[in-house]
């Protein structure tokens, strides 16, 4: 007799199971393939974890477990993974930092490890061969330089109608380009305003663009109303200023303050660029 029910089902079989991948590295080096990937049950994938001038690789961790120092890792696919690559900066000494260049840096200052990634990275530069100025401040044009730099430098065709921004001068590509991508704005059609420090406000709003230039998930949006200075945030620098709180990016100057009409000296933007190359790795 054939049985009833609970039997074979005939139809098409079904397709192969699919997982998906997460595969990211630290600061300090780059992986490929890189970001979050659909791979199918029982293919292999080749990780290759590749270490920027100055960090070595320190480990690779497979759903946080580590299997050494690899630079090449092959894996089979038979579940979700995760996928981290750690990188640690080569050990420096007083001497041997490239802080050592400035008279004026202090080797054991809060400051360290800011300024020596943004010099080791080539984000900053000295004011003078032999001068940091780490409590200098920062300029508009230097802030969009270093993002530029981030970037790579590059090369946009866009006319510029600002007077304030020489055709020759050295940060006139940073400007041409942060302005053709709508990162940065002037204060009108013929200021942009090079040479004005830049407010923490204005900081945080190019920022904020920068990662929506680039794609990155900027919805974290902290409640500042209860911030006594709230009501002098500009209305253009609210958002932005929400998503740096929330975010991490900055901290009020005070439990209840957030001076957003203050400057930041360089070494402050020195360390915000770590923070922030840590944060969209």
């Amino acid at each position: 007799t054939t049985p009833s029910g609970g039997g074979f089902s005939g139809g098409a079989p079904s397709s192969s199971d699919t997982y998906t991948v997460t595969i990211i590295a630290s600061v300090g080096g780059k992986v490929t393939p890189e970001g979050q990937k659909k791979y199918e049950d029982g293919e292999k994938i080749t990780v290759k974890a590749i270490a920027d001038k100055g960090y070595v690789l320190k480990e690779l961790l497979v759903d946080g477990v580590s299997v050494g120092a690899k630079a090449e890792y092959t894996l089979e696919i038979t579940r979700a993974y995760r996928i981290e690559a750690i990188f640690e900066k080569v050990g420096c000494t007083e001497e041997t930092c490239p802080m050592a260049a400035f008279s004026d840096l202090v080797y054991t200052a809060w400051y360290h490890d800011g300024v020596h990634f943004a010099l080791e990275s080539e984000l900053m530069v000295g004011m003078s061969r032999t001068k940091f100025e780490p409590d200098g401040k920062v300029t508009r044009a230097q802030l969009v330089t270093i993002l530029w730099r981030m970037e790579n430098e590059p090369v946009v065709n866009y006319l510029m109608t600002f007077k304030d921004v020489p055709q020759d001068v050295w940060y006139a590509e940073a400007v041409r380009w942060a302005t053709a991508e709508k990162i940065v704005n002037g204060y009108n059609d013929l200021e942009y305003g090079s040479n004005d420090a830049i407010t923490r406000e204005q900081m945080a709003t190019m920022l904020y663009r920068y990662m929506q230039y680039k794609g990155y998930d900027v919805s974290t949006a902290a409640d500042i109303s209860s911030y006594a200075d709230f009501d002098s945030i500009s209305e253009y620098a609210v958002s932005a200023i929400q998503y740096a709180v929330g975010s991490g990016l900055i901290k009020g100057r005070s439990a209840n303050t957030l001076n957003p009409a203050d400057t930041a000296t360089r070494a402050e933007i020195a360390t915000l660029m770590q923070r922030f190359c840590e944060k969209t790795k």
